[in-house]
């Protein structure tokens, strides 16, 4: 299948009434900034819109103020979606990371268009526009430019936020010569970089540093196969006091550095019940392709960076057996 065009895309939103914009169910500041500004940019047009997240939204992404209007902790497969005539997936990498309930299916009789970057992607909308760049930011702004529109500043500011924590700053491979291209027309237009980096890295919560030392008690590694992990339990993060609203780091990459190992993953409890375990794999180098990982247990994302879920598993000690079978590790 091939990409929509922008223009075609636009004429489509132009053409709606009411529209759904949900927000990938993994939290993080690419699928919170590419959703907000498609919502402002919606409504600019007098077109009606709502944006929902299957998640909470925690404190960690409370250092920008902007002026966000999310329905938060609301699961598309709760809604009535006959009251919407277009639905709009921002940032979902696979059909299985648009709902927190693994039987959801999207409904063949309204309008869907799936804007996103994942190599993953296997254009699961009606109408897509999937561009493999860093961030589903640079795809926003790479729509926008392509409909030769005037991007307002307040926008640049967003997105900009998006692209350079889903690039890891620029550390990931999945930053390609378009997103630094990106960023300096942000610079240009006066997007304060720096300052973004500086909010983003300068502090971090106690929570946030006991939440690594149970990363780095439960860890575990193979120099002979040359991967590492850890798990976590739901039981474990109450048992050391942690406040889950106030961490931002992603466990996988406090382990994917270590000297001797290709591939690191851990495995976290989610929910209890029923049980639900988030699979989350990390790898140095395009060489240790971990997406192709991730699609094993139904996920998906980027080559050094992916994830994919665990259902109706009884424990935490099932669930890794799982994955190591699965990986022959």
């Amino acid at each position: 299948m091939e990409n929509t065009s922008a223009a075609a895309i636009l004429d489509k939103i132009k053409n709606s009434k009411n529209i759904l914009i949900n927000m990938d169910t993994r939290t993080d500041y690419d699928a919170l900034c590419s959703s907000i500004v498609l919502n402002k940019f919606i409504q600019s047009l007098n077109i009606k819109s709502k944006v929902i997240h299957a998640n909470k939204i925690n404190q960690t992404f409370n250092r920008f103020d902007f002026q966000a209007d999310i329905t938060t902790e609301t699961d598309i497969s709760t809604l009535d979606l006959n009251l919407y005539d277009l639905i709009i997936f921002l940032d979902s990498g696979t059909k299985v990371h648009v709902s927190l309930n693994d039987k959801f299916l999207i409904p063949a009789h309204i309008c869907s268009i799936n804007i996103d970057h994942h190599v993953t992607n296997d254009m699961f909308g009606d109408l897509n526009y999937i561009h493999h760049i860093g961030s589903c930011c640079s795809v926003l702004y790479k729509f926008f430019k392509e409909l030769s529109l005037a991007i307002p500043k307040e926008y640049l500011d967003i997105m900009a936020v998006g692209l350079l924590t889903d690039t890891g700053f620029f550390k990931f491979d999945s930053a390609k010569p378009e997103d630094f291209r990106i960023a300096a027309d942000m610079l240009e237009q006066g997007v304060k970089i720096w300052e973004i980096i500086s909010k983003l890295t300068s502090y971090e919560y106690i929570d946030q540093i006991r939440f690594k030392e149970l990363v780095y008690r439960n860890l575990k590694a193979n120099f002979n196969k040359k991967y590492a992990y850890s798990t976590i339990t739901l039981k474990e993060i109450r048992d050391s006091n942690i406040n889950m609203d106030k961490v931002f780091i992603r466990h996988s990459d406090l382990i994917k550095y270590i000297e001797g190992i290709d591939m690191a993953f851990v495995i976290a409890e989610v929910e209890s019940d029923p049980k639900y375990y988030e699979l989350s794999f990390r790898s140095k180098t395009p060489d240790v392709d971990v997406s192709k990982i991730a699609e094993i247990f139904g996920g998906g994302g980027h080559t050094t960076g992916a994830g994919a879920s665990l259902y109706g598993v009884s424990s935490i000690e099932e669930a890794l057996d799982i994955v190591l079978k699965k990986l022959a590790l």
